[in-house]
């Protein structure tokens, strides 16, 4: 699976806040906590097999992904949820949690790295 961050992009969250710095951070200071959070959530339904639970969790952070211009990654996550709802136990759901603690490491990084910049 290729590596999905490319880079974050805020443009999307500047135009919902008419350009609010400060909801911007708020929002990117959100995400912090927020993909951590949802990262080891995933994880500890993959160990006890629970798929609907994992769809959840990857609806709930799909608008994440989204809102910082990262479209494959929120393709990635539409996938999880679709896979997990089915709750076949597709071995394609531990690859895709696997490769997104990389992402979310990077994609972390970055966030970090445009809060120091919009100070």
């Amino acid at each position: 699976m290729a590596h999905l961050s490319k880079g974050i992009d805020i443009t999307l969250l500047q135009e919902l806040s008419g350009n609010s710095t400060e909801f911007v951070l708020e929002m990117l200071r959100m995400y912090l906590t927020q993909l951590p959070e949802a990262m080891s959530e995933l994880e500890e339904n993959l160990t006890d097999n629970n798929y609907k639970r994992i769809s959840e969790i990857a609806h709930r952070i799909k608008p994440n992904f989204a809102y910082i211009g990262m479209p494959e990654t929120t393709e990635l996550m539409q996938k999880l949820e679709r896979l997990g709802r089915d709750q076949a136990g597709d071995p394609e759901i531990k690859t895709i949690i696997n490769n997104l603690g990389g992402v979310i490491s990077n994609t972390l990084l970055e966030i970090h790295n445009v809060i120091e910049n919009l100070h």
